[in-house]
């Protein structure tokens, strides 16, 4: 059994790759997680639910009684 030096990073033939590909490929992976991400908080910043909020989703949404009542209001307003 052959033991491979496990701080070698290989291709799947065994060839060893260079560390500049993995590091680009890993840039290309974060600009592409930091792009879906702003994408996401965009959408969530413009969607709304124009009905009420059910009493038992509140609980699940905040712990603190005062911010339920808060998250109640904020839906009120959204349907005048």
């Amino acid at each position: 059994m052959e033991l491979k030096n496990p701080g070698t990073p290989e291709t799947h033939n065994g060839e060893a790759r260079s560390p500049d590909t993995t590091s680009s490929n890993q840039t290309s992976a974060d600009e592409l997680r930091a792009e879906e991400t702003s994408e996401m908080k965009k959408w969530a910043e413009a969607f709304k639910v124009e009905k009420p909020i059910p009493q038992d989703l509140l609980p699940i949404l905040s712990k603190n009684e005062v911010k339920q009542m808060e998250i109640v209001m904020k839906n009120m307003d959204l349907k005048t």
